[in-house]
């Protein structure tokens, strides 16, 4: 796990763990387990900054699957984007990218990229 642009504020052992973005970070925890994360998942960086409230998972073979707006329907489009991911081919998930957002209707949208 990763924070860009977030604190810790309260980390305790046995307590509830305080950040200065909640929302976010509770958001992508919910997305993790949503998706049912496997040991294929790297890391998770979650990324706050004035425009951007995004969550990135990396996997092992490289392939970054972005969750863009996490807090906005952030598990739905998490679920979307994985299922995305499953689909590649095993030679597509050494270099692609895959980014979940909802367009301005409101759908979500999965898009991947070859990098």
């Amino acid at each position: 796990l990763v924070l860009d642009g977030i604190s810790w504020t309260e980390l305790q052992t046995g307590k509830k763990a305080v950040t200065s973005s909640d929302g976010l970070f509770y958001s992508a925890i919910r997305m993790a387990q949503a998706v049912k994360l496997t040991d294929c998942v790297e890391t998770m960086t979650v990324i706050e900054r004035a425009e951007k409230a995004d969550v990135e998972f990396t996997t092992y073979t490289g392939v970054t699957v972005c969750v863009e707006n996490g807090v906005s329907r952030g598990e739905e489009k998490a679920v979307k984007a994985f299922a995305a991911y499953e689909e590649f081919t095993d030679y597509q998930k050494t270099f692609n990218s895959v980014k979940a957002y909802e367009t301005n209707d409101g759908n979500i949208r999965v898009t991947w990229t070859s990098r």
